[in-house]
């Protein structure tokens, strides 16, 4: 079972993915002061659960040129659900922020909590058929201001 450290390594990797974009495992391990084989160890498994990909090399300035990594891919997909006037919205996106799959479900104003749990789960399994269910990384809800949904 991993420690505290290595989770710690693995969100600040996933952190500065998110505020970068792209780095190599040795500029990641500087801007952190993490060690390198930790960083290494986390980008490894990450890579292995599909999180983050290698697009690369860079230039070198000596050595073995760094390999680029970023966040994305199509491993693990995101549901956005939004309920908008009487209708509930459904949008599968992967990693990379693609539109993999949409979903509208009319006249489907749930009248209580219980129902809008409901609605949801069905829009997240009818999008997730044909992927298996370790793909589901989250889902995120919204709805509109002028929505008279409870």
């Amino acid at each position: 079972m991993r420690g505290r450290a290595f989770s710690n390594s693995r969100s600040a990797v996933i952190s500065l993915l998110l505020e970068q974009g792209v780095l190599s495992r040795a500029a990641i391990a500087r801007q952190t002061g993490l060690s390198r084989a930790a960083i290494s160890l986390s980008v490894t498994e990450l890579i292995e659960e599909g999180l983050v990909r290698e697009i690369g090399t860079s230039d070198s300035t000596g050595g073995r040129k760094p390999v680029l990594i970023r966040l994305g891919g199509d491993a693990k997909l995101v549901v956005g659900a939004g309920y908008e006037g009487n209708a509930c919205h459904f949008v599968l996106v992967n990693l990379d922020g693609e539109v993999i799959n949409r979903l509208v479900m009319p006249d489907s104003l749930p009248q209580n909590p219980r129902q809008i749990v409901a609605m949801v789960s069905h829009g997240v399994r009818t999008l997730l058929i044909g992927y298996p269910p370790k793909t589901l990384l989250g889902v995120g809800g919204s709805r509109s201001a002028a929505s008279s949904m409870p």
